[in-house]
């Protein structure tokens, strides 16, 4: 995302506890954990407190309740606003977006949880966003994405 000057929220990487608990302190919160060795919206957790967010950094890193999933943590500043996607597709010849798709949570967080539990979340096709949201233009050479 940096690399494409696309806006994101601040993170700090840590493969350390110690390292990881320091790290707190540049952030406000909630914060959002990420453990780096999962998908799908496991091993993500909104912390509301430091107190919180040191003993899930403990859960992830010292006590191993990942199995292996968290020898690398993002800290990652949370922020407040529509949960949007949009897919990249690439065959040999070009690349191209799909439309923006709008995840509406009922209650909470678009998780692990509202992502597989039926009901939880209303997927909206096209997402609907105001006529001020405009999505930078980037052009993506073959082979190349936007991490």
């Amino acid at each position: 995302m940096v690399k494409h000057n696309i806006p994101t929220a601040l993170y700090k990487e840590v493969t350390l506890y110690e390292e990881a608990v320091l790290a707190l302190e540049e952030f406000s919160y909630p914060v959002v954990l990420k453990a780096d060795g999962l998908a799908a919206g496991k091993g993500v957790v909104i912390c509301d407190s430091k107190e919180m967010a040191i003993t899930t950094l403990k859960e992830m890193m010292l006590d191993d309740v990942l199995k292996g999933a968290a020898s690398k943590v993002i800290i990652e500043e949370f922020l407040v606003g529509k949960d949007l996607t949009v897919g990249v597709l690439q065959d040999a010849e070009k690349t191209f977006a799909t439309e923006i798709l709008e995840m509406r949570v009922k209650d909470g967080w678009y998780d692990y949880k509202a992502k597989y539990t039926k009901g939880m979340t209303e997927f909206i096709l096209p997402a609907e966003l105001s006529r001020h949201f405009q999505l930078p233009e980037h052009h993506f050479r073959q082979g190349e994405s936007s991490a």
